[in-house]
């Protein structure tokens, strides 16, 4: 996508969003995005059943889409917020604001409730051999000496 002079549909609405806050206030462009969202579930969803009722063990249908809304100005009242806020937006940051910036952004996400629930609510996946002994591995062809 990135290698594209134009990009349309779910990857514009992307650029769009992720570079500007978005708030509460920016109706039409959280309603865009989620029916965006809601068309690429629809598609995988589409696409996982046309290969039959289940794939790897796992019902077909079993696709779900959410979109979070994650943001610095969300994250726990500290000074280290103040700062980030105070962080002026352009080319030339200080590797000291950089480094805040993706240590907040990560701590923004790994401890977002949104996501949290969301992952919470997707069954665990099967593995392909739940024996205590682990899978079972082929014998060997007879022709071939044990060592």
């Amino acid at each position: 996508v990135a290698q594209r002079r134009f990009v349309g549909g779910i990857f514009s609405i992307l650029g769009l969003v992720s570079g500007n806050q978005i708030d509460s206030y920016n109706f039409e462009t959280l309603n865009t995005m989620t029916e965006q969202l809601a068309d690429v579930q629809h598609t995988l969803r589409d696409a996982r059943c046309a290969q039959g009722p289940v794939v790897d063990g796992t019902r077909c249908d079993d696709v779900d889409a959410e979109l979070l809304h994650v943001s610095l100005t969300g994250l726990p009242e500290t000074p280290d917020k103040a700062r980030l806020l105070a962080i002026p937006t352009g080319l030339t940051i200080a590797k000291e604001d950089v480094d805040l910036l993706v240590q907040s952004g990560h701590d923004a996400i790994t401890t977002s409730t949104g996501l949290r629930r969301f992952l919470d609510n997707y069954p665990p996946v099967p593995l392909p051999d739940a024996s205590p002994r682990g899978p079972r591995r082929p014998a060997p062809p007879a022709h071939v000496a044990a060592r």
